[in-house]
């Protein structure tokens, strides 16, 4: 089902390595991220201060690369992990470090 309009709020976790943590991460040029577990269902809004590349699958999914949807540089996407898949991977393109920061939101009632 879309969501075609909504308020959306922090989930408000501060514990490191949960799903309802920000998570943030610095990916050292044309590097990807491990894979970053969220779970089903779980919207999330993500930024990064370069372009970077998503990809989402299952445990042991490949890395994601520059053929995966680009994110440019400053825009904040907001996604929700899908049925099929319960996480994702973050390449860096650029010639340079990259830090991407994570949000798990949850809409309001």
């Amino acid at each position: 089902m879309a969501i075609y309009t909504s308020i959306f709020v922090p989930v408000g976790g501060a514990t490191a390595n949960t799903t309802t943590a920000d998570i943030s991460a610095t990916l050292a040029t044309v590097t990807a991220s491990a894979e970053i577990v969220l779970g089903r269902y779980q919207i999330f809004a993500i930024n990064a201060n370069g372009d970077i590349n998503i990809r989402f699958g299952n445990a042991g999914m490949p890395a994601a690369t520059t053929a995966d949807f680009r994110i440019p540089n400053g825009v904040v996407a907001t996604y929700q992990v899908p049925l099929n898949w319960d996480r994702f991977r973050i390449f860096n393109p650029t010639g340079g470090n990259v830090t991407y920061w994570i949000q798990p939101l949850r809409q309001t009632t």
